[in-house]
């Protein structure tokens, strides 16, 4: 008989969720703060060469808060790793954050979004509920051979 393990798989998707949702975050405080650092610089375009512009980078609160959130992010991937196979949860973090990003910049920045990205968006939708009702119906059969063996 398999030993029974106390790792919890659904609160490392939930886990894997709220990282996606903090992975996406951290892109569009990176993009406000670029936005920032160019109108601070006066030009139109960012030199990568030049120490100036990143020092409008760096000091950012944007980018700050954004690093803060990119670091919290890691830390909760190593202990959401720890109760559930990192194939699973790449998905979703990654899933999650494409659909944030593509939100944030409609709502927040007022870009526009072509269609082939929305039919993207419900692609990666459409994987997600798939891939979780089949976790689903994997973790219900194992329960019902779990209780078959008790008898």
């Amino acid at each position: 008989m398999k030993k029974h393990t106390k790792h919890s798989p659904w609160l490392a998707r939930l886990a894997a969720l709220l990282i996606g949702i903090i992975d996406g975050g951290v892109i569009i405080l990176f993009k406000f703060g670029a936005n920032s650092a160019v109108d601070r610089i006066g030009g139109e375009t960012f030199d990568v060469l030049d120490i100036v512009h990143w020092y409008y980078i760096i000091i950012n609160p944007y980018v700050l808060v954004a690093i803060l959130l990119a670091v919290i992010s890691i830390i909760g991937m190593t202990a959401a790793f720890s109760h559930e196979r990192s194939h699973r949860l790449f998905s979703v973090i990654g899933g999650t954050s494409y659909i944030c990003i593509v939100l944030a910049s409609i709502l927040l920045l007022g870009e526009t979004v072509k269609v082939m990205v929305f039919i993207g968006v419900g692609i990666i939708l459409i994987s997600l509920s798939i891939s979780n009702v089949y976790q689903i119906v994997l973790w219900f059969r194992n329960k019902v051979q779990y209780l078959r063996g008790i008898r």
